[in-house]
């Protein structure tokens, strides 16, 4: 396979906004730029609460020159071309009060498969626009178009699912033989304190340490959440609520989507710059014949979800439960685990061995 691609946004390639805006991309080629920065032994960060946030990344590293460094090792750069097409903005405007810039986006691959006949290609296009209000509020936002033909063993898993890995639905495109799907992104970000931060938005969020979580990994598609950030002394606590959305099966009645809502609470303690500890909670509720809306009891951004579960019918939602730990061996070097218990049903331990009541996950890994 070989790969020609062309991303035209401040998203992949002007950065003089990105500081200003209170989450960074939540992306692996991303958090290699300042990573290393984040993972020294002196850095009393929250490694497993992301997107980060900029104004803690900050403390750490200057977020802007860690993305410029990676700008100029491009030759396409030196020319007069080359820097108004990738360096600088469509649309873009600064004052003391407010911040905007748009700016359209793209990304073109082209393959070939052995064996296969026909080309492989993943073709986007869209725009980027983000901002800020004040010294307070950021927003953000994105939309992209994608045509694509993917490896044979992708395209019979989205012919059989419909819908595209880690995307979205999936509608066929060129008589069948491609697919053509989109995709929405946006949060809006309110950090009133140091203390505080509220965003809302359709997106993903990652909890945990290494590539994917036992808690809550980015694998999925974007979503809508409203997550609260609460930050004093060594401990960080997140309140996540979510909707999710199977798009495999439609209820039979008014053909829409099956439903479920995720409530979420994670509590992260800095035991010291080295060592996490951390709890992770969540309960997932709905139905699997009806669109049941929310339930208010699990709004309580402090409650433990077990006992509510219990209260409102044992088999009334699902409730998964996690420990974490990480360590940092060196600068650059963490050891990190992670254990989760799905449902835990104590009386069927015994009475019922291998009940699929009780399922467990974990994971150690070195980072």
């Amino acid at each position: 396979m070989f790969k020609i691609s062309a991303i035209v946004a401040s998203f992949f390639l002007s950065f003089s906004l990105l500081a200003q805006h209170e989450y960074l991309p939540l992306s692996y080629d991303y958090d290699m730029l300042y990573s290393g920065a984040l993972y020294k032994k002196d850095a009393d960060i929250h490694t497993s609460i992301r997107p980060f946030r900029a104004s803690e990344v900050a403390n750490y590293v200057q977020i802007d020159s860690s993305f410029k460094s990676l700008q100029y090792k491009a030759k396409i750069f030196d020319n007069w071309a080359g820097r108004a097409f990738f360096l600088k903005h469509l649309l873009e405007v600064r004052t003391k009060d407010f911040d905007l810039s748009v700016d359209p986006s793209g990304d073109c691959r082209i393959g070939k498969e052995k064996g296969a006949e026909s080309y492989r290609y993943h073709s986007t296009r869209g725009f980027y626009i983000q901002g800020r209000i004040g010294k307070q509020v950021t927003f953000v936002t994105s939309f992209s178009e994608n045509q694509a033909r993917y490896q044979e063993y992708v395209n019979e898993q989205i012919d059989t699912t419909r819908v595209v890995p880690g995307q979205g639905y999936a509608r066929d495109f060129k008589n069948g033989s491609a697919f053509d799907f989109a995709n929405a992104y946006g949060v809006l970000s309110y950090t009133p304190s140091k203390f505080f931060n509220f965003s809302l938005g359709q997106g993903k969020v990652f909890i945990g340490e290494g590539h994917r979580s036992m808690f809550l990994s980015d694998a999925a598609f974007n979503y809508p959440y409203i997550k609260i950030e609460t930050t004093v002394w060594k401990i960080k606590y997140v309140n996540l609520w979510t909707q999710m959305l199977d798009l495999n099966k439609n209820l039979e009645v008014n053909q829409q989507y099956r439903k479920k809502w995720v409530s979420s609470h994670y509590l992260s303690y800095n035991v010291n710059s080295r060592l996490n500890l951390s709890i992770f909670e969540s309960v997932i509720y709905g139905s699997d014949s009806l669109n049941r809306g929310i339930e208010a009891i699990y709004f309580n951004p402090i409650i433990l979800f077990r006992p509510i579960e219990f209260s409102n019918g044992s088999d009334a939602a699902n409730v998964i439960i996690g420990f974490g730990a990480s360590y940092k061996l060196t600068d650059g070097l963490m050891v990190y685990g992670q254990f989760a218990l799905d449902e835990f049903v104590l009386k069927e331990i015994t009475s019922e061995p291998g009940s699929w009541r009780n399922k467990s996950s974990y994971q150690l890994g070195l980072k």
